[in-house]
């Protein structure tokens, strides 16, 4: 049995991807910001410890991903029922503890992978806890439907909400220390004006923004 990573997200189509970003700059701006942060998850996964999955939605059969990953499409449903689908089948696939991320939080490591599978030696559930109120990570040694069920998702609460489930049951919780994902243009225009370490590649897109955004 082996540490399973699972990447949930969309496969990069101009037009599909940060609504949000879109509707504040461009549909194109915002496929290319998108796409970055796509390719830039799959580079950190190559230096992730234990079976990494690319769960994508919208993936064309000729996607290029590592060979090494295990490649295939979401299923319908809301996000909790794509996460649940992903995990239970790195579970049936022999995984003993399953981390599910997204495409959207850049400055999240390997070392952050890392530190969710060693804190589910004492846990049965972890999560990154988001800025936004949400989750970029969980993590977990079972699938379990309520984490998964009937949450608000995309709202301020998620993160709340999901904690209150593990306190509920009684499950020993751990959260990581909060990262921010990149949905809005003010999460860009935060990067742009911090210049994190690991952020050279979207800064990249500063030109492409009016000179009163940064």
């Amino acid at each position: 049995m082996s540490d399973h990573v699972i990447m949930l997200g969309r496969w990069p189509v101009p037009g599909k991807v940060k609504s949000r970003l879109a509707a504040a700059t461009s549909e194109a701006l915002a496929y290319r910001v998108y796409e970055a942060l796509f390719n830039h998850t799959v580079r950190m996964l190559r230096g992730a410890e234990g079976i990494v999955h690319c769960c994508i939605e919208d993936l064309p059969s000729t996607a290029c991903l590592p060979p090494a990953f295990k490649s295939y499409p979401q299923v319908a449903g809301d996000l909790g029922q794509r996460m649940m689908h992903a995990a239970a089948e790195a579970f049936r696939l022999g995984a003993r503890k399953t981390v599910i991320i997204g495409t959207d939080c850049p400055a999240l490591s390997a070392d952050t992978l890392r530190n969710a599978f060693e804190a589910l030696d004492n846990a049965e559930v972890v999560f990154g806890a988001a800025a936004d109120g949400g989750y970029y990570l969980i993590g977990c040694k079972a699938v379990h439907p309520v984490l998964f069920h009937h949450l608000p998702w995309g709202t301020n609460t998620v993160l709340e909400d999901s904690l209150n489930i593990c306190r509920k049951n009684r499950w020993p919780v751990c959260t990581l220390p909060v990262l921010s994902d990149v949905d809005t243009l003010d999460d860009l225009r935060s990067i742009m004006r911090s210049r994190p370490p690991w952020s050279g590649f979207l800064t990249t897109f500063e030109e492409c923004l009016p000179s009163d955004d940064i």
